[in-house]
């Protein structure tokens, strides 16, 4: 009977410790799976630590790209001040403006509109050739599409020449972008 209580002690205690074993082992393998997953977080966190500087890089200069294109491609807004501005640097430079024509050429793009301006006058060969450069490195994004110099039949050392300067100029239509 001894024997009896004694197995039947020992069955129970590995019953009870089987229970304790396997529960354990089940917390185990949850807290295993876990750890796997934080780690694997902390793997990901810190490749994209080491990622970030070079995005925040190219978000810098894709802003600052942005930004040189929305001040050279202005609001269409802007068109008149710079037409006065060609104007006063004409006046200034001897150069007589018969006529400024601008009409929009382009419609179809959602953000940037082109606008075709014939500028009609007339000035020496120097001067007009000054005005070319001043059109084509203006900070305002500008393309020369056409130019026609005629002289008049003025026979002086400095003949006094007609131009035609045809030239796209390209603006933002939402607004003023300026910084």
């Amino acid at each position: 009977m001894k024997n009896i209580v004694i197995i039947l002690i020992l069955v129970c205690l590995n019953i009870f410790i089987g229970i304790n074993f396997m529960s354990e082992l089940n917390s185990f393998i949850s807290n295993k799976s876990s750890f796997e997953k934080l780690n694997d977080n902390y793997n990901e966190a810190l490749y994209l630590s080491k990622k970030y500087p070079m995005i925040e890089r190219e978000y810098m200069e894709i802003k600052n790209e942005k930004q040189y294109l929305d001040y050279r491609i202005p609001a269409v807004e802007e068109l008149t001040i710079y037409l006065d501005k060609i104007e006063k640097y004409a006046e200034k430079s001897s150069i007589k403006i018969k006529d400024i024509k601008s009409r929009v050429i382009q419609k179809d793009d959602k953000k940037i509109q082109v606008i075709e301006n014939k500028l009609i006058g007339q000035s020496s060969y120097k001067n007009i050739f000054e005005l070319l450069k001043v059109l084509e490195n203006n900070i305002q994004l500008t393309s020369i599409t056409n130019l026609n110099i005629e002289n008049k039949g003025k026979n002086s050392s400095t003949p006094i020449l007609n131009f035609e300067i045809v030239f796209n100029t390209y603006f933002n239509k939402i607004g003023s972008r300026r910084f």
